[in-house]
């Protein structure tokens, strides 16, 4: 029996069971390939993405308002992938003047935010100060010694 002989439903099922293939082998490929490129590459693409996507949050749009507010999920997630990849040799040794300035901005704003309320961000807030020890520790360095140069 040839394809075009076939009902409509059955074509449409083939081609719903082949878009399942494709779109399952995709994801696949997209998990392997993070695995395979050099991830603190990709985490520092991530930190310069969110920064040119969202000014507001790094007090860059607005110079009147100057001061960072980057108590976000983004920024949650960003500094838990960083936390768990970065390294004194390779990440932080290549873009140390960048990450200074955003261990910097975070500082900053986990001290704007340190009495505000709502569990939500709450929690968000605990995710990043902990995250941002757990990097502080590994890097052996001092987050206040960090701010003092940008001030």
């Amino acid at each position: 029996m040839s394809y075009t002989d076939l009902p409509i439903e059955i074509r449409f099922y083939i081609f719903e069971q082949l878009h399942n293939i494709y779109d399952d082998n995709a994801k696949v490929i997209q998990r392997c390939w993070v695995k395979y490129t050099n991830i603190q590459k990709t985490a520092m693409k991530l930190w310069y993405d969110f920064e040119n996507d969202d000014p507001d949050a790094w007090g860059l749009a607005d110079w009147y308002n100057y001061e960072p507010s980057l108590i976000t999920p983004t920024t949650s997630k960003l500094l838990k992938f960083t936390s768990k990849i970065i390294s004194k040799k390779g990440m932080y040794y290549n873009y140390r003047h960048f990450l200074n300035w955003v261990f910097y901005s975070i500082n900053t704003s986990l001290c704007n935010e340190q009495y505000s309320c709502g569990y939500h961000e709450s929690i968000i807030y605990n995710e990043i100060d902990q995250n941002l020890d757990i990097i502080a520790t590994k890097l052996n360095i001092s987050i206040d010694e960090i701010s003092q140069r940008f001030l």
